[in-house]
This record gives structure tokens, sequence and C-alpha cells, in this order.
């Protein structure tokens, strides 16, 4: 037994029994985290923990669990068998406290992020009670230290952000803190038993769990809806495909010389191509809900306030795509590459059957490890393109098995930086940079330590090219895939992006900088149920208009009520109404707002100063026209007024009171 080895008195038997049972903790708790994932959705919950089995973080688990419990039990000296095994089992759980709680500063400041630190706090000092040789009577009678017992209570703080039915503020509190409560009268319990019985329950628990997770890899809802499949012929499947950070201007399709992205090219020869798409946002986060949503960020809320590091989760209260299409009998899976900003902590996962969002590679957990940061730089800290095509075709083959309809959501982040394709794909258009060279030459001009010369640019240019042809081949494989099945000439497909990137243009790398169309001009490609011939559209798109595009073709009625946008199978060649994109610093310097009517642009900055552009004329934006054009800058705020008013429930003073000086806000 693992108790027998806790007393030796070699300093190498320590060692040993250390890393069994730092393996056997962490394990457990890994087990009791997919079983947690596999059954919410029988409750109707969307579970913010991993929802899928993953391989590498399965294996890593057990394996620094090894590595902790090693050093615990060199660090420990020779004890009593029961001292000394009290105080390494409590160091082995600190060590998976200490990792949940640094986790979870990590996701964001949010409400779950502080009770989270509050119940780690709790814990850690119930844990080192557990140390001394004379224990205080009340950590006698609290066995906290069990990984069957403390697995749960690190789970309970995403109880406060499930997407069920249960949505007050004072429920989602009420709802953990009576499971802690429930789990500590447990384990006080249990505490007085005998240590014969404390492994009985150990060993019964971790069998269970053993094979809960074995069910749950075959199937991670462990329940059949039972949807409603009534009329699933005549309602088209939809595929949401969301190219992280592709601009519109370096594909073939809007007129590019380098064929970065052919398949894709193919692919807009049959659907309709829309030349004029620009963003909601500059940011994954604001956009993408705006994508989902089909309102602006002010509505939907998820944007960055000043103080905030990452922003703050879309609004309960309007419904997302993939709630609706549940809500109708869709089958909905949800399989994003951008594990940050997508989140479910900032509501993504609402609607969603299946929503996988941990598929983070190596290099996220390198970037975790403080010695090894300069080298978690260097790699994609997300999912390349081909792990999330083959997770879309396993999704598409599943929905095949069902009569209902299905909805797909897809966020690929190949064109993200660090731009790190394989370097095939890079010389297809010019000599790659090493890892090292990208990353002195993308550090020093974003600390603005340094201009970024023509052959640098041109070299990173090769960079985000190959990633856009990567990421082209494994999108092309999802496409064929598609077609193979049958499904496709029924299947509304729309590819988007979040955002474009700039790529030197003013001497600046990346987004989130403002209103640039680098940035805001976006890919927008749709292919309607039984579209056969290739149509391009000249009239103004946004993000807000997929969700009334997507129910539209859903339900076979007119949407253009739902949002502020309208469907984009009834856009014609001039829109004849503003739209708008936002950009939210991060530094708080205040909120940046494009507002654009047809080739009209105008640009209202954080200072209050307003920059109107002709993009028929200028399609760069470059040259400033207002001067003259009083009226028509006045007759564009008012406009964007009426489609995108800003919710005064969570804003802070500062931003309402730039809001009230622009007229936003009355």
């Amino acid at each position: 037994m693992i108790g027998e080895a806790y007393g030796h008195r070699r300093r190498t038997d320590r060692i040993a029994a250390g890393a069994i049972y730092g393996a056997y903790a962490w394990t457990i708790f890994v087990l009791a985290e997919r079983v947690c994932a596999a059954l919410m959705p029988a409750l109707g919950l969307v579970f913010t923990a991993p929802s899928s089995p993953n391989l590498l973080t399965m294996w890593a688990y057990p394996a620094v669990g090894a590595v902790l419990g090693a050093a615990a039990g060199a660090i420990l000296p020779a004890a009593a068998v029961s001292v000394h095994a009290r105080r390494l089992r409590s160091l082995v759980m600190a060590t998976l406290v200490l990792a949940f709680m640094f986790g979870a500063i990590s996701a964001s400041f949010s409400r779950t992020v502080q009770f989270s630190i509050a119940l780690a706090l709790m814990l850690l000092v119930g844990l080192g009670g557990q140390l001394p040789e004379q224990r205080p009577r009340w950590a006698e009678r609290i066995d906290i230290f069990s990984p069957w017992s403390l697995g749960p209570l690190l789970a309970v703080p995403y109880f406060t952000k499930f997407g069920g039915p249960l949505q007050s503020i004072g429920v989602k509190l009420l709802v953990p803190l009576a499971t802690v409560f429930l789990l500590i009268v447990i384990s006080i319990i249990t505490a007085r038993q005998s240590r014969r019985r404390r492994l009985v329950a150990w060993r019964a628990g971790t069998l269970v769990i053993a094979a809960l997770t074995i069910v749950s890899i075959y199937d991670a809802s462990l329940v059949d809806r039972h949807k409603s499949a009534a009329d699933a012929t005549a309602r088209p499947d939809v595929v949401l495909i969301v190219l992280d950070t592709l601009r519109a201007d370096r594909l073939p399709t809007y007129g590019y010389a380098q064929q970065t992205m052919p398949r894709l090219h193919g692919f807009a020869q049959t659907a309709t191509v829309f030349d004029h798409a620009s963003a909601a946002s500059d940011m994954t986060l604001s956009s993408t809900a705006s994508i989902l949503t089909g309102v602006y960020p002010f509505q939907h809320g998820a944007y960055t306030r000043r103080g905030q590091l990452v922003g703050s989760e879309m609004a309960h209260a309007i419904p997302t795509l993939a709630e609706t299409l549940s809500s109708r009998g869709y089958q909905t899976f949800g399989i994003v590459s951008n594990s940050g900003f997508l989140h479910p902590v900032y509501g993504f996962g609402r609607g969603f059957d299946s929503y996988q969002w941990d598929l983070y590679d190596s290099a996220y957990l390198l970037d975790r490890i403080w010695l090894l940061t300069t080298l978690g730089r260097t790699l994609p800290h997300y999912a390349a393109a081909d792990r999330i095509s083959n997770q879309a075709i396993s999704a598409i083959d599943r929905a095949g098995a069902s009569n209902a309809p299905f909805f797909l959501f897809l966020n690929y982040m190949d064109a993200h930086w660090p731009l790190a394709p394989p370097p095939a794909y890079v010389e297809r258009f010019g000599t790659a940079l090493s890892p090292a060279q990208f990353a002195t030459i993308t550090d020093e001009t974003l600390a603005g330590t340094r201009p970024l010369g023509a052959d640098e640019r041109t070299r990173l240019g090769h960079h985000y090219d190959g990633s856009a042809a990567f990421l082209d081949e494994h999108l092309a494989r999802l496409m064929d895939h598609l077609k193979s099945t049958g499904r496709y000439d029924r299947t509304l497909v729309i590819v988007t992006s979040d955002h474009g990137e700039l790529l030197g243009e003013g001497g600046l790398l990346g987004h989130g900088l403002g209103v640039q169309e680098e940035v805001i001009r976006v890919p927008l490609i749709a292919k309607f149920p039984g579209q056969a011939e290739g149509r391009r559209v000249h009239g103004r798109a946004n993000h807000v208009d997929i969700v009334p595009t997507v129910l539209e073709a859903a339900t076979f009625v007119e949407a253009n009520e739902v949002g502020v946008g309208r469907s984009l199978n009834r856009l014609g060649q001039k829109r004849g109404a503003p739209v708008v994109a936002m950009s939210f610093p991060a530094n708080g310097t205040g909120v940046e707002m494009a507002v654009y009517l047809d080739t009209a642009k105008l640009v209202v900055a954080p200072s209050g100063a307003r920059h109107l552009y002709d993009l028929g004329a200028d399609p760069g934006g470059t040259e400033d026209v207002a001067a003259g054009q009083h009226v028509l800058v006045q007759d564009l705020i008012r406009q964007a007024r009426e489609i995108n008013p800003p919710t005064a429930v969570g804003l802070n003073p500062d931003l309402l009171d730039r809001l009230r000086s622009l007229g936003y806000v009355r």
C-alpha cells in the first residue's frame, strides 16, 4: 500500500512514496474533472471544465503530480508513519490548490475568479493545519487532504458560470456555497472513520471515477437529449467558420496577387462574396460575441472596460446563436482554437451540446512554467488547423448519426501571432525568419524600441501568408469531407474573420490598437443552401448580419428584426444604413469608434476628434476629408447612436462621461 512507505527513514523511500501519491492524487483530480465535464450536459448545463479528453493534458497531470510529490517527499523530514503520511498528502493537495488558483487568476478578474481565489485560500489554510505534528483540534476534524473530496471542491466555482435556467446572481452564489458546506460536512464525517474505511472509500471512488471516465470518452454527454427531428430535412445544416486575425486584402478572393488561400478562393467561386465587410470590433472577444449574438459590443457587454485586463462576459439577457438553434432542435457543436478569449467564462459555451475550447498545444503548458517562458513565446499557443479540422470532421460524423440538423461553430487561429506554420509553407512566399529573429523583431517593434525595417516587414508578411496557406489546406480538407457526406449542398457555410492584423502599416504590429482598415476590413463569404453560382455583393456588411442570416435560413422566416443586423441574403449593392466598428484599448484610454455608410467612414477618436474618409477614392482610409462635411459627420453620429446605444449598466463613470461628450448617452 502507498501508506506503508510514508514512514520510511530513507530519503529515497520518501521520494518514491511522494511520487506515487502525487501521481495518484493528480490523476484522481483530472479524472474527476473529465467526469464533471461529461455529466453536466445531463443537467442541461454548460460546464466550463475541458469538454473532451485531451491525451496531452491527461498524461501531463499524473506526470506533474509525480514530480511535485517527489519534491514534497524530499523536503519532508523523517517522521512517524501517520505524521509523515498526513504531511505528504497535505503538501501534494496544496500543489493542486495552488495550480487551480494560478489557473483562475490567469483566466480573468470576474466573480468566478474571486470565488475561486477565496476558496483556494480557505483550502490552503485547512491544509496548513495538517502540517504540525500536533494538529489543532479543528484540523483533526476535517479530512481535507483526500483527492476525492478536494477534487469536487475545486470544481464548485465553475457552477457560478453555467448556462442553465438558474441565472440569478443569488442562486449562482447559493449553489456553490451550499455545495462547499456539504462537502466539508462529508469530509468531517469521513475523518471520524477508521483509516481502513477511508482507504476503502478512496479505492471505491477511484474505480467509479475511472469507469465513468471510460464511458465519457465514448460519449461526452452521457445523455441523449432526443431533440426533435421534425422537419429536419427542410432545415439546412449550418457551418460558421471564423478565421482568427485573417485580413481580407491578403486573400486572392479580394485581389491579393499571392495565392495564399487558393482552395478558399475556389469555394468563393460558387458562393456569395461580400466585398466590403467590416468587423464589429478589433478584438476577438467583442467581435466574436457580435458574430454569435447579432448585436454590437455595447449591447452584448463583452468588451474591455477601464481597469480590466481581458474584458467581461456576454450579457445573459441576449441569447446566443447556439442557444436559439438548440431550442429549435439543432445539434450544436463548438470547436475553438482561441482558448483565451473564447473561454466559456465569457459565455461562449452557452447553447452548445459540445464546446471544445481546451485544444491548446504543448506551448500553452510550457508558457505556464516560468523557466520556459522564453521558449513558450516562440511556439503556437493554440491548436493548429489540422487539429481543429480533425475535430470538426469528427463532429460532422457524429451529427450524421441523427436526423436533426446541426450547427457547427469553428475558430481557427493559425493567422494569429506567433505565425509559426511548418516552414515549408512560409518558404512558398520567401525567406523565413528563425523563431529567435521573429521574437526579437516583434518584441522590439511592439515595445517601440526600434523601427520595423522594410525587409523585416516583408519577411513577417511571408510568415503571415504561409500561415494562411497552411490554414487553407486544412480548411479545404474539412470542405471535402462535408461534400463526401452528401450534406454540403443543403448546408449554409459562412466563412469570415473576427478582425485583421497590422503588419507594419504605420510602424504598428498586431491588433486591438484602433479601427484601421487593415484590422476592421474582414473577409465574408457565404454559400447558401442550394447555391451553385458565385455572386459578389458591394453593399456594406458587418458581423451583426450573421445571426439574422442564419436564423432566416434555419427557420424560413425573415429574420431582419433579429438584433441590429440584416440578412446577408437580402443585402443589396448599397446598404443605405450605417454599421459600426469599435475598439476598446486594454490601457483604458477610451473607446474609438468607426461608422461606415457605404463608402464613407467616420472615425471618432477617444479624444473626441472626428475624421472622415472616402473609402471609394481612398481604400486605406488615410486622407481625412472631414473639413467641410460637418452635416454628414453629424448625421453619421446620429444614425450610429440609434443602432448602437450603450447600456449604462456596468460602464465606469469615465467612460460614461466620454460617451456623453460624444452625444452617445443623454
